[in-house]
């Protein structure tokens, strides 16, 4: 088979290799779509921090069964998804069903090899079939629409006030539609990307230029990574509101505690998903209740990661909300 795999800043190569043989409780998945996450690209680009590595990157995949053990119900040439969290289950976290927060979770195409080659072996508890209401390509989608899921149950049930989603990239776009498909009310995004805003409005999700200084939204969900966006708009923050972080601040933020305090706001993160999140984030799917498919701005062939060393296919994806490579067309 062949694999993508990335072997050093800027640089992917493709590789012949065994196709992988499924051990104790695992399927075998001939991938078809992966979707490059915003994690994979500064993977790729950040030439300043050190990686383990050879790897091959993605995480965020669709594809159909091969193989699957005995007594498990899918069955070969079924369309699937997976939830690429590949924890303990015997930890104190695992137990409480917050399988994100395991201290000894596996990091799938992070810190081994991930879903950008043809096959993969997956444990068969960690692979979902997708509804037919669900195309294979919309399927590689799932894993941050699990994410958006989780990030929106850590406001709580909110107050009517409203949300603002600071980032309309994948999750932030995300973020938005699992609001509103809860029947939490109104919520709008902010960006800088005219190209990310067509998309909201595209879904119907208004979209926020300057804030009016009497405006005032009881949650915001940061998914910029600006820390610049975090501290322009956090003085919109209704009294006792939530910040929910959800982004990776790269910068020192700076925050006037003093107005938070006066607010009593709070300022939570979130981290991953559950497998909770990963089966809600399928329903909302299924039901139409969030749309996937007009996030994919572009589809490439998996040969197109040889040129450039994967630059060309980097590159793209910088460009639209979500990239997919079509692994097997």
């Amino acid at each position: 088979m062949h694999s993508a795999v990335f072997v050093g800043p800027q640089h992917i190569q493709i590789e012949g290799r065994p196709t992988p043989a499924p051990g104790a409780g695992e399927a075998l998945i001939q991938v078809e779509n992966v979707a490059i996450c915003g994690s994979d690209q500064a993977r790729f680009w950040d030439s300043g921090k050190a990686h383990q590595e050879p790897v091959v990157l993605g995480h965020e995949f669709s594809g159909r069964i091969v193989t699957v053990p005995d007594g498990v119900s899918l069955v070969p040439g079924q369309g699937v998804t997976v939830a690429p969290l590949f924890n303990c289950g015997k930890c104190e976290f695992c137990r409480l069903g917050k399988e994100n927060l395991c201290s000894k979770r596996r990091r799938f195409g992070v810190a081994e090899d991930g879903a950008l080659q043809e096959y993969v072996c997956i444990a068969a508890d960690r692979v979902y079939p997708l509804p037919a209401q669900i195309p294979l390509v919309e399927g590689a989608l799932v894993e941050p629409l699990a994410v958006a899921y989780h990030t929106v149950s850590q406001a709580g049930v909110p107050a009517r006030e409203g949300a603002l989603v600071l980032g309309a990239g994948a999750i932030g776009l995300l973020i938005a539609q699992v609001w509103r498909a809860l029947g939490y009310g109104y919520v709008a995004v902010v960006d800088i990307d005219s190209r990310r805003l067509a998309v909201a409005e595209r879904l119907g999700i208004p979209v926020w230029g300057e804030a009016p200084a009497e405006s005032s939204f009881h949650t915001i969900f940061e998914a910029t990574g600006s820390a610049r966006a975090f501290s322009k708009w956090l003085p919109a923050l209704a009294p006792q509101g939530k910040v929910i972080v959800v982004s990776k601040l790269e910068q020192t933020v700076t925050i006037d505690w003093v107005e938070l305090l006066r607010k009593e706001g709070q300022i939570i993160t979130s981290r991953f998903f559950t497998l909770s999140d990963f089966e809600n984030a399928i329903t909302l799917a299924e039901k139409g209740a969030v749309q996937l498919g007009p996030l994919i701005g572009s589809t490439v062939p998996f040969g197109q990661l040889s040129e450039n060393h994967g630059g060309d296919v980097m590159s793209l994806a910088k460009e639209v909300v979500r990239l997919v490579v079509r692994v097997t067309d």
